[in-house]
């Protein structure tokens, strides 16, 4: 064995090496952007809870306000002297307002936490479709890595001519360069 069959061999070797390592690193690629949309779906699920929360709040706040109102009224038409179905009308309609602006406010925190469940559900797929995109990335190089390797190892093998396509023994072309000089004639 020569020094250059050593040489060979190493360069052979590190190549391969490489190889491992582009398609390793393409797999971790694809695992951290799958981490990270991870994460980031579960930050727009917090927020999710926090808008409801802030809705909650809100809408506690809105019905007691329109509890003091309407007790407002009665304290001051019973301090003037006034009763009867107007003032009973006025407080009604405080009520009811105040009704309708707690419905509101719970729709809203409903409708923002619809919305960032949706962002997190979208988040989550493009992290797996980046971690799948990552680990077809990291076959082909390997394909392609180990197929090279292979093919500058062993070079070209005999391969009929398209005018020969029988191998009637023709070898004059049995060392090609390259696989594009290769084609495929369909007509």
């Amino acid at each position: 064995m020569s020094i250059l069959d050593i040489l060979g061999l190493g360069a052979d070797a590190l190549q391969i090496g490489g190889t491992a390592y582009s398609a390793a690193a393409k797999r971790r690629a694809g695992q951290e952007a799958a981490d990270l949309a991870e994460y980031n779906a579960q930050l727009y699920e917090q927020s999710a809870n926090s808008a409801k929360a802030a809705s909650q709040r809100q809408a506690y706040n809105e019905q007691r306000h329109g509890k003091y109102v309407a007790s407002a009224t009665q304290a001051r038409a019973a301090a003037s002297g006034a009763m009867g179905p107007d003032i009973g009308n006025i407080m009604s309609g405080a009520l009811t307002e105040a009704h309708y602006r707690m419905l509101s406010a719970l729709y809203g925190g409903e409708d923002k936490a619809r919305n960032y469940v949706m962002n997190a559900a979208a988040t989550r797929l493009s992290g797996q479709t980046a971690k799948r995109n990552a680990e077809t990335a990291s076959f082909n190089t390997l394909l392609t890595g180990f197929g090279k390797t292979l093919f500058d190892k062993y070079g070209a093998f005999n391969r009929p001519s398209s005018s020969d396509p029988f191998g009637s023994g023709d070898t004059s072309k049995s060392s090609k360069s390259s696989w594009d000089d290769y084609s495929l004639d369909v007509t």
